[in-house]
């Protein structure tokens, strides 16, 4: 019995000090405030950690119900701070849900792949018992266990706002139809790999459409999607990337003929990588705002083929070279190698040099973005119908890497443009450069006649791991001008307010091991 009574006073010794403490935390200027900043505080922290975090363990943010009795009354009474739930363990999410009451859930579920998953369907079969209390739902599924997650997902969603589903390897057949179709708040749909038909769901209020990495025997044919797009008038942000087939011979056919062009007239955001063909296909049976920013892969076949590329340069056309096109003025353009194929970025910059290996990288200043896929013949002629397609009137910067090295590509790509201030080569070799360049007034010599000078504004000229030969050639003919460093160097002297600059350039010395590497300085030219 002694032994209880001391047992007893300690317990009330430990609820004092705990209530003097209490007491003294009143004091700190931390539990003065209002309760409304400490909820906002929480908020943030269980919001960044649901977004960002991936882990299979319990959120770090919950420490914050743990600091003291006024946190842990203010978190306990704030259903919305445990509505963030992901995966974990099992005693937890069933904590989650019950503090959350009747508010609107955000589910983050990323199973490890199938030998780990198991243990976590309980978890997932527990949080889809609140489907109807979905606002927010993120599947990120191994294929052993696609089927048995998405199955669960039978019944109607009413507050679903934002769904992603990815899964990897989906091995099924057989499509999926979610929520039984009913989706009425839905704007923000993103799926991957995923078999669940457009058709299936409601769309008409989507702002919102991600379609990626679907295998070939899940992709849509371009008139399924069209038929998807004339319903959705409100979609904003687009992307289709490895989602659509081939749609080689769709122009020429009747449906082409007889489809009305969807209107698309809150579009901000469009990314397709498709089928060239599909590409095609696609801009010209789609109008939206000519102020959008524009990201195009064009994936090339065996059945890809010139008229392709003519009409993606004819759809451009239409769409940019219209006379009421005013705005964005392309200033920059960057035409790089990759290994879909050459680049072409078009930037409202007066100079652009970084370009993001991601086409999802969406820089204000890039209204568009083009790769052209593997050219194996005609890559010149591509590149520039496609940059004559666009209108570079106040084009002051090109940068181009691998340069085509005919005078004729440049003549035509570029020749027109009056404001031309800055060209920049690198990785390649430019024999006829120095021909280009020069500037020669009088009649029947080697150049340009007054009215037909390449880049008659030009400033700078950068060059960066170009190739030269090491002497001047023999034959000083107009054929051979520009081999060699010292052609260029003359030039370059024929224009009075241009300015070379040279990195890694080196002069070829008859294909031995060695060469000279040359550098510039100002206007004067030297070897190293």
């Amino acid at each position: 019995m002694a032994l209880a009574r001391i047992e007893e006073e300690i317990i009330g010794h430990k609820l004092a000090l705990s209530n003097l403490y209490t007491q003294k935390n009143t004091f700190s200027f931390i539990f003065r405030l209002p309760t409304e900043i400490l909820v906002a505080i929480f908020i943030f922290c269980a919001r960044d950690y649901h977004t960002k975090d991936h882990s299979l363990s319990l959120p770090t943010w919950l420490n914050v119900s743990y600091v003291c009795r006024h946190w842990r009354e203010v978190a306990l009474n704030y259903p919305t701070l445990w509505t963030y739930v992901s995966t974990m363990p099992h005693r937890w999410t069933e904590e989650f849900l019950d503090r959350s009451r009747k508010a609107s859930l955000k589910i983050r579920v990323r199973l490890p792949y199938a030998k780990d998953a198991s243990r976590w369907l309980d978890t997932v079969e527990k949080v889809m018992h609140h489907v109807e209390r979905i606002q927010e739902l993120s599947l990120d599924l191994p294929d052993a266990y696609s089927d048995k997650v998405l199955l669960r997902l039978s019944s109607r969603a009413p507050r679903l706002q934002n769904l992603k589903i990815s899964l990897r390897n989906y091995p099924s057949e057989s499509s999926v139809v979610l929520f039984d179709g009913d989706t009425p708040a839905l704007h923000t749909l993103e799926l991957s790999s995923c078999p669940v038909p457009l058709s299936s769901l409601k769309l008409s209020g989507l702002t919102t459409l991600k379609l990626c990495r679907m295998p070939l025997r899940l992709r849509h044919n371009i008139e399924e999607l069209l038929a998807t797009l004339s319903c959705m008038q409100d979609l904003v942000r687009l992307y289709l990337d490895r989602a659509l087939t081939n749609a080689t011979g769709f122009v020429s056919s009747a449906a082409f003929n007889a489809l009305q062009k969807i209107k698309s007239p809150h579009l901000s955001r469009l990314l397709i990588a498709a089928p060239l063909s599909t590409v095609a296909a696609f801009l010209s049976c789609v109008n939206f705002p000519r102020n959008a920013k524009v990201r195009l892969q064009c994936h090339t076949n065996d059945d890809s083929s010139l008229d392709d590329y003519s009409r993606l340069s004819s759809t451009l056309v239409q769409r940019f070279c219209m006379a009421e096109y005013q705005e964005p003025s392309i200033r920059s353009l960057v035409i790089d190698s990759t290994p879909g194929g050459p680049r072409l970025t078009f930037s409202t910059l007066e100079r652009h040099s970084y370009v993001s290996s991601s086409l999802t990288k969406w820089g204000s200043k890039v209204p568009l973005q083009i790769v052209l896929g593997r050219l194996e013949i005609n890559r010149d002629r591509i590149i520039s119908d496609i940059c004559g397609s666009i209108p570079l009137t106040h084009l002051q910067s090109v940068h181009v890497s691998e340069p085509p090295t005919s005078s004729d590509f440049w003549m035509r790509t570029f020749g027109h443009l009056q404001d031309l201030r800055c060209i920049k080569l690198s990785q390649g070799d430019m024999p006829e450069l120095a021909s280009l360049l020069y500037v020669d007034c009088t009649e029947n010599k080697v150049g340009h006649a007054p009215n037909q000078i390449f880049a008659p504004a030009l400033e700078e000229l950068e060059l960066e791991d170009i190739m030269f030969a090491a002497d001047p050639p023999e034959d000083d003919t107009a054929d051979m001008l520009g081999t060699d460093l010292l052609s260029l160097q003359g030039a370059i002297s024929t224009r009075e307010r241009a300015r070379l600059s040279m990195t890694r350039c080196f002069a070829d010395e008859d294909d031995t091991e060695d060469s000279d590497e040359c550098y510039s300085d100002d206007d004067d030219l030297y070897y190293g």
